[in-house]
C-alpha cells in the first residue's frame, strides 16, 4: 500500500468526492460495507431478471 495525495471536493460521510492525481474527473469513494450492499442488490436483480422471459433485461442485469 502507498500514501497518495488527492484533491478533496466533499468530505460527506457516505459519499466523499475526490480526484486522484493524473485523473481528469473526480470520483466518489464507496466504503466497503456500502459496496457489499450494492453488490448484493445487483445479484438479487440479476437473479430476479433471470426468472423472466425478457432477454434484454436479463442481459443488462448480468452486466451489473
Amino acid at each position: 500500500m502507498k500514501t497518495a495525495e488527492v484533491e478533496v471536493f466533499s468530505e460527506a460521510t457516505n459519499d466523499p468526492v475526490v480526484r486522484m492525481q493524473g485523473r481528469a474527473f473526480p470520483g466518489i469513494v464507496i466504503q466497503g460495507d456500502s459496496l457489499k450492499n450494492i453488490y448484493a442488490l445487483a445479484e438479487e436483480i440479476r437473479a430476479l431478471a433471470a426468472q423472466t422471459e425478457q432477454a434484454e433485461l436479463t442481459e443488462v442485469a448480468s452486466e451489473l
